[in-house]
């Protein structure tokens, strides 16, 4: 009798192991893509100083999704990066308006492509970024905000989800005339600046009503700004130890500008 019942107790084992094998089967035979989420995203870059770089905002997902139009918000910090154009949209109505550190983007089918709604991957738009931030290790987000995104019924989409981006700001170990005067914040208010006749350490001096001068005691650099009238800047010269040299540590360039109030 008592191997009887272990010969039971052992085909019962035998059909839990079982069972369990063929649920971890069934979930593992799900396709990856069917839990996906639509995805809007924008990339990581990297910018020198004043450089401009166009990248594209995305609406993916693995399986194919008919999308009619969206509404999205691009945030990022003013004081770092600021976004000079918009376009490129494989939508056929597109507009957007910008406020302070936003740009907010409309996009939508209206049948110029004989259809009312465009199939995943999609190009939602091209965004143009320019680096205002100047100094080592300025940094900003940029952070998507989805407000609308619609089916081809009109009906919003969901599960959805954003990728958001980052703009770093890289900076180089020197840099020349030309470069300097485009980090200048213009138009600068010579009124503001005290009239020396000499370069005074690590202090801005106004020589002249057109001409400003930035010096270092220990670094022997100096600086000479060369303004109009209005305050615009329409020259720039680099000197060490009296005699002229084309290019400044940009460390240098960071502390003379840090001081130079608009």
């Amino acid at each position: 009798m008592e191997k009887i019942e272990k010969k039971k107790e052992g085909r019962v084992r035998l059909v839990m192991a079982a069972l369990v094998a063929l649920s971890v089967l069934a979930v593992t035979a799900i396709p990856a893509y069917a839990q996906q989420n639509i995805t809007v995203s924008i990339e990581d870059i990297s910018l020198l100083p004043q450089e401009s770089a166009t990248i594209p905002i995305d609406i993916t997902k693995d399986t194919e999704q008919e999308v009619s139009g969206a509404r999205i918000n691009l945030t990022y910090d003013p004081r770092v990066v600021q976004v000079t154009a918009v376009g490129g949209s494989d939508f056929d109505n597109f507009f957007y308006n910008f406020d302070d550190g936003v740009v907010s983007i409309t996009v939508k089918m209206i049948g110029f492509q004989g259809t009312d709604s465009l199939t995943t991957p999609i190009k939602f738009a091209d965004v143009t970024i320019k680096a205002i931030g100047y100094h080592p290790g300025d940094f900003t987000d940029l952070n998507l905000e989805i407000i609308e995104l619609n089916m081809a019924t009109g009906s919003p989409i969901y599960p959805r989800e954003v990728s958001n981006g980052s703009v770093s700001i890289i900076t180089p170990e020197t840099i020349n005339e030309t470069e300097y005067r485009k980090l200048i914040p213009q138009p600068v208010n010579v009124s503001k600046i005290h009239y020396k006749f000499k370069v005074v350490d690590r202090e801005w001096a106004a020589k002249w009503l057109n001409e400003i001068m930035y010096g270092e005691v220990a670094t022997k650099y100096s600086i000479a700004v060369y303004l109009d009238k209005a305050g615009y800047v329409t020259g720039v010269n680099f000197e060490r130890w009296g005699f002229p040299t084309t290019e400044i540590p940009y460390d240098l360039a960071v502390r003379s500008l840090d001081k130079l109030d608009p």
